[in-house]
């Protein structure tokens, strides 16, 4: 009897630990989903003007170090572009950019008196950025800049404003997405001539930007909120024209960074963004909005894309939520087929000369984790506090790194590895085409891994 009950008590204790790991695996992907919507976005061109540039960044979830912003003031150095990216607050600083003077706002408050104060001495934004909490803004002297305006608001309010502003000769200047919606800066005698904006998925990103470049436009600036970029290209009043290389949540932004140097392109602006509640909406946008939020006096819900399928999130006024995600199977790769015996429900023994049921798939030939479905379904429920406890700990282990053009990184080499679908049947699978080889070859796929 001691025995049974010594067993049944052994038995409870491990699935225990197997439920709390488990459990934690799944707040890591619903942390990860929250963190993938954060950027980095470089934006670097050649003719600057710009001398001894520099950038550092100060880790996710870290303050802004303004004693470093300080120290390079002391040393002629301004303020070009900062925003809050996948690195925390990212700022870079150069000389000869043409401003004289800098101020700047760091707190979780619209500076709307210490604006007005500035604007009387005529120095105007020239950075805007906000993190969760926090607002970072940058006051210029010479900019050359004749008058300047400001506005926040959901996209329907926003893009008529911004039409308004246009007839008047005003450009837009800088953009932050934030909790209420954007923020967007207009600006006259900026010496942009023609202006337009689009927002591109994940996906299309690409085909817009070089459509930009196609149109005759320059990418002034790239933005990145709740699954879409929103993208401003313009023309300039003294024609010109210069190369550009833009780069999305860089592994080593350090590299990234050097090798645009190398080619005598500077940084002019830093893109950032991560997921707020308030999704992009508006029939003048060129495409439809990646998220969808639904309020009731209930829960908050939102649909979200995470790891190539979708997460739905509900919000309680507790702080609790729920989370019900559905993705690929990431072990037949949506195909539905057992990754074993790739479908044949059955291997051959090369010694019994017999052919037997496939072990993983007991002869079903479908994938036995998502029951040939193609893809899996997971849901979560989550306390009060406990993700904002676990992103805070993550947090804490990542710090920041600065860097400059005399002090870069490494550069990262990477090789491409076939991986070959396992065979088990004693006869070769059906041919598959393979995009990347450009042939028909036996099933397999390319992993890519770090030296």
């Amino acid at each position: 009897m001691n025995i049974v009950k010594s067993k049944r008590i052994s038995f409870l204790k491990r699935n225990i630990r197997e439920v709390k790991f488990l459990l934690s695996i799944m707040l890591l992907m619903y942390c990860g989903s929250l963190q993938a919507q954060d950027k980095l976005i470089l934006l670097m061109e050649e003719q600057t003007g710009f001398s001894s540039q520099t950038w550092f960044y100060c880790g996710l979830g870290n303050e802004l170090d303004l004693k470093l912003i300080e120290k390079h003031w002391n040393e002629g150095r301004r303020i070009t572009s900062a925003a809050y990216t996948s690195n925390g607050w990212f700022v870079t600083m150069a000389k000869n950019s043409g401003l004289t003077w800098q101020a700047c706002h760091y707190d979780s408050n619209w500076p709307t008196d210490w604006l007005a104060e500035h604007r009387k001495n005529n120095r105007y934004i020239t950075s805007i950025g906000m993190s969760a909490n926090k607002w970072f803004i940058v006051v210029s002297e010479g900019t050359g800049y004749t008058d300047q305006i400001n506005n926040c608001g959901d996209w329907d309010q926003m893009s008529q404003w911004i039409k308004k502003y246009w007839n008047e000769d005003f450009r837009i200047t800088h953009a932050a997405r934030h909790t209420s919606g954007w923020d967007i800066v207009m600006s006259k005698n900026s010496g942009i001539d023609q202006q337009t904006y689009c927002f591109a998925t994940e996906s299309e990103l690409k085909s817009k930007l070089e459509e930009q470049w196609a149109n005759g436009y320059c990418l002034q600036l790239i933005e990145f909120a709740n699954g879409q970029y929103f993208i401003i290209g313009c023309t300039y009043k003294n024609g010109k024209a210069p190369m550009q290389s833009y780069n999305i949540s860089p592994d080593d932004p350090g590299t990234c960074i050097s090798e645009g140097w190398d080619n005598q392109r500077n940084i002019v602006y830093i893109g950032g963004g991560f997921n707020f509640s308030t999704p992009n909406t508006g029939s003048n946008q060129q495409l439809a909005t990646n998220n969808n939020l639904r309020n009731n006096e209930k829960y908050t819900e939102y649909n979200l894309p995470y790891m190539g399928g979708t997460m739905k999130m509900r919000i309680y006024p507790d702080g609790s939520g729920t989370t019900i995600t559905e993705t690929p199977c990431r072990l037949c790769y949506s195909s539905g087929r057992c990754s074993v015996c790739n479908g044949a429900g059955q291997y051959w023994h090369a010694y019994f000369k017999t052919w037997n049921p496939c072990p993983s798939c007991m002869g079903s030939k479908v994938c036995k984790y998502c029951q040939g479905k193609g893809q899996q379904t997971m849901s979560k429920y989550f306390a009060p506090g406990e993700a904002e406890a676990y992103l805070k700990a993550k947090r804490a282990e990542k710090g920041g790194n600065p860097g400059s053009n005399q002090n870069r990184n490494s550069n990262p080499q990477y090789t491409d590895e076939i991986y070959w679908t396992p065979n088990y049947t004693g006869k070769p699978y059906a041919d598959e085409w393979c995009a990347k080889c450009q042939k028909w070859m036996q099933p397999h796929k390319h992993i890519r891994k770090r030296l």
